[in-house]
């Protein structure tokens, strides 16, 4: 488990408790603001079973300790019963501001332990109808950082820099939204449960295979690159009816706008994309302007090409993810340029005059 993911654990493990101490002493209040406690309550709850989870396992281990008496955190089971019978309120598809409580059985001013064990039920009939049919899990990678992931179903994902996706497994499909960035999937093998990448510009769907998902964003281009490391990948257009089959070694530049009439481009390519697993960058006699755009994915110091002339420059190399001056040495040999600091830290590149 990464430290990240131990952080937000821990906050809501506080923010869980933060709760209970507040909701015991709700009755000082008045009959408004014990409402919109109620309320506020009911929305954090709603946020995440994790925090329906936290909450009630901070309440049994305050019971355990002591700090909750037996009467309280008995009412709490008991109430989930009654409150089930009585005092929730079913939803319509008109709903949008339900009243847990009813009115006519129930003082509008609550005790704790009813407006706990009411919002509580209602949280947990929601969690229940939410994440039955799925459950999300939202993964992201910070800039020039990786990660990799071992899914539910044994399934593998390596994250690459700055690269968001969320995880959505049902019994019938097993699917990813990749949102930015870039990622390698080795896929386990299931022909009953179909493996579907969802990256904006494409659908990928594998039963089992290793392929790698890029999304371009920079420059104002929206497209997709799909690399086959291993296997058969199918990849659909989603913005036309276009549809391909790729194999090992193949890949598949899908656009948000067409390229001579067509949404969805297969190349063989020379070298695998999937480098980056290495620390590496490699180039085959690809245009500068691409290139930088490649490089400052991976740091926060951007790289700035002032002038139309270099853009169009042909790179061919391998290189450090890391190491962006070495692009600039390469450079420095081949073109008379100048190489200037911004404030910022960025490095801006132009030609001498």
């Amino acid at each position: 488990m990464n430290s990240k993911f131990d952080d937000n654990y821990s906050e809501i493990t506080e923010e869980a408790a933060t709760w209970l101490v507040e909701l015991q002493e709700n009755e000082n209040q008045s009959e408004r603001a014990t409402i919109t406690q109620n309320q506020a309550f009911m929305q954090w709850l709603q946020r995440s079973p994790i925090h329906v989870r936290e909450f009630l396992a901070v309440s049994s281990m305050w019971h355990e300790l002591g700090m909750l008496d037996e009467k309280q955190y008995r009412q709490i089971e008991q109430q989930l019963v009654i409150e089930q019978q009585d005092n929730v309120t079913k939803l319509s598809t008109d709903y949008q501001h339900s009243q847990v409580v009813k009115a006519n059985k129930t003082p509008a001013k609550l005790t704790w332990v009813m407006s706990l064990a009411a919002s509580v039920l209602f949280v947990l009939w929601l969690s229940f109808f939410q994440t039955s049919s799925y459950q999300i899990e939202s993964h992201s990678t910070l800039v020039g950082q990786q990660k990799q992931l071992i899914l539910d179903d044994a399934s593998q994902v390596n994250l690459n820099t700055a690269t968001k996706l969320a995880v959505k497994f049902t019994e019938k499909v097993r699917a990813i939204e990749l949102s930015q960035g870039e990622a390698l999937f080795s896929v386990r093998k299931n022909n009953q449960r179909p493996f579907v990448v969802d990256a904006t510009e494409a659908k990928i769907q594998v039963v089992g295979t290793e392929f790698n998902v890029k999304k371009f964003t920079a420059n104002n281009t929206n497209k997709v690159e799909v690399f086959v490391v291993e296997g058969i990948v199918r990849v659909k257009s989603n913005y036309s009816d276009e549809e391909i089959t790729l194999t090992q070694g193949q890949v598949a530049i899908v656009s948000a706008q067409a390229v001579d009439g067509r949404y969805i481009h297969v190349y063989d390519k020379g070298q695998s994309p999937v480098a980056w697993l290495e620390g590496k960058i490699v180039f085959n006699a690809q245009p500068l302007d691409e290139v930088v755009a490649e490089f400052n994915r991976y740091s926060h110091q951007k790289i700035v090409v002032n002038s139309e002339q270099l853009t169009n420059v042909v790179i061919t190399g391998v290189f450090a993810t890391a190491d962006s001056q070495a692009l600039i040495d390469y450079l420095s040999e081949i073109k008379n340029i100048q190489v200037e600091l911004a404030p910022n830290g960025d490095k801006v590149i132009s030609l001498n005059k």
